[in-house]
């Protein structure tokens, strides 16, 4: 039995991605992540509707979420944290919080696609930069900068399609992040375990976007858009397998201490659908 503390983070935080459609995601997610009557829950409010801001869209929202977050760790102390998102950027705050509690011990396992390491001034999306964040490569701004930032070598990107990098991710080779195509996990399915031992991290935090895996093998992902071909999509889309990412994290929870993990994206397309109807009816109001 897991004797830790575990905290759960409800956050339907949209203003990162300018996506409402991740506030039913997450309210979906919550209903399939399974219980535990020892795991406190707290919600954090994103209601705010302002999307103004002058360097990042719904800065004063995301600020104000990002304290909510914080107060609550600090308040609550926890040995783990399991975030259930919202967009992309919900790890930022508790990651960096892990960060402070566990010092070098700790590393970060990010699962996505796409790299979210950019710079503000490239893009004014709060989801495109959380990792970027994190390695405190976005400093003199409340929203971005963190207190403790983690070291280059303590991050790996799983499932990344590193061919198809945009000029505004420049820092994953700049900086020299480790990372395994869809490719190489494939190729070597232990790999994620094999890079957490050699780098002798004993406390693990996992950011999951879902897009990370196949639209033909997770549709509940903005690529699997209904009536849409997923090869049209905007940006790359994810290769992964669930049973490939069920590996990895079988993996990296048997080699060290899984102390913290984001669920995030999630968008399932019928309930969004359905609740669009629904709501379009009287006798709902």
């Amino acid at each position: 039995m897991n004797k830790n503390k575990t905290l759960r983070l409800n956050w339907a935080r949209w203003q990162g991605g300018m996506n409402p459609d991740y506030i039913l995601g997450q309210q979906i997610l919550k209903a399939i992540v399974p219980e535990s009557c020892q795991t406190p829950s707290y919600t954090i409010c994103c209601l705010d509707s302002d999307t103004s801001g002058s360097i990042v869209d719904a800065q004063s929202a995301l600020q104000a979420q990002e304290k909510q977050a914080r107060a609550i760790l600090e308040e609550a102390n926890p040995d783990q944290v399991v975030i259930l998102g919202g967009d992309c950027s919900v790890s930022q705050t508790p990651f960096a919080w892990l960060r402070e509690k566990y010092g070098d011990s700790f590393g970060i396992l990010w699962l996505d696609a796409h790299p979210d390491i950019s710079k503000i001034g490239t893009t004014r999306h709060f989801h495109e930069m959380p990792v970027a964040n994190l390695l405190g490569l976005n400093p003199g701004n409340p929203l971005t900068e963190v207190k403790n930032p983690v070291l280059p070598d303590r991050i790996l990107y799983a499932g990344l399609i590193e061919k198809d990098l945009r000029p505004k991710e420049k820092w994953v080779k700049e900086l020299n992040i480790q990372f395994l195509t869809p490719e190489q996990i494939t190729a070597h399915p232990h790999a994620v375990k094999e890079w957490i031992q050699k780098q002798g991290i004993q406390k693990i935090a996992i950011h999951w976007d879902v897009d990370v895996l196949s639209p033909y093998d997770y549709y509940s992902q903005y690529p699997a858009e209904p009536y849409k071909n997923p090869e049209d999509f905007f940006a790359v889309i994810g290769r992964l397998s669930l049973a490939q990412v069920n590996q990895i994290l079988q993996d990296a929870q048997s080699c060290t201490d899984l102390v913290g993990l984001t669920i995030a994206e999630n968008l399932p397309w019928d309930a969004i659908r359905l609740n669009e109807v629904l709501s379009s009816l009287d006798i709902m109001k």
